[in-house]
């Protein structure tokens, strides 16, 4: 693809194709205020996917910048320290992008589906986290990939990370036991008494939730039996459990 304007002094108006992209934001920026609230969502479920789909480009951009070795510039650069200087990225951010960036390269249903805008950023991270976690699941994420990004394509991320800890669970129970561990290092609970209740915040691993979840129930279910003196749903379970299907 050839692009003119390039190097024009870092002016994002050289680049015709991002200038139209730019004037297009702001005249749908501008329509905002007259929109009714469904065609506001209708634009922003197109918006979304464009944004996605944006998101893709940035990436292919990003696997450019490593494959050009630009970055060889600088003494003793990488790709990671370029992506920091030149565009004010931390080091956790850039390796995230050059990670996703890698991806779409060696994953041609990710690749797809991104460049579609189907899956988001938040997506794609879901995806390599879980599945590039250790190498047992690396080696086996390419023949599962069309799966996940059959789930991302019509679910949030959290029931995609729900269906891939499910699959790490088969694939790699050892990598799973020490991210249950690294969970259970997590584990923290702040209590604050307020005028009117008491607010709680924490985290705790999956089996030690489920006991603090039951222990909450059963405490607040009889506390409920002795005002009511009848049997009680529990008072809270965990996300989906109420839900529909």
């Amino acid at each position: 693809m050839t692009v003119s304007g390039a190097g024009a002094g870092g002016d994002g108006d050289a680049w015709p194709a991002l200038a139209v992209v730019r004037l297009a934001s702001n005249e749908l920026r501008a329509q905002i205020p007259h929109l009714s609230g469904e065609e506001a969502s209708d634009l922003l479920r197109r918006v979304t996917t464009a944004a996605a789909d944006l998101d893709a480009l940035r990436l292919a951009l990003v696997g450019r910048v490593e494959e050009s070795e630009v970055w060889r510039q600088d003494a003793n650069g990488t790709a990671n320290s370029w992506l920091r200087s030149q565009h004010t990225l931390d080091h956790r951010s850039a390796q995230a992008d050059l990670r996703a960036a890698r991806a779409l390269r060696n994953y041609p249903a990710l690749r797809e589906a991104a460049e579609s805008g189907a899956l988001t950023r938040a997506h794609i991270d879901a995806i390599l986290a879980i599945g590039e976690a250790n190498e047992v699941r690396r080696r086996a994420l390419g023949d599962f990939m069309h799966i996940f990004v059959g789930v991302g394509r019509r679910q949030p991320v959290s029931v995609l990370k729900a269906v891939m800890r499910a699959w790490a669970d088969q694939v790699a129970p050892v990598g799973m036991a020490r991210d249950e561990d690294e969970a259970h290092q997590r584990r923290f609970l702040h209590v604050n008494l307020l005028a009117d209740g008491v607010h709680l915040e924490g985290f705790f691993a999956k089996a030690e939730g489920a006991k603090v979840i039951a222990a909450l129930n059963a405490a607040l279910t009889k506390s409920r039996r002795a005002v009511t003196g009848g049997d009680e749903r529990p008072a809270w379970a965990p996300p989906g459990d109420n839900e529909s299907h």
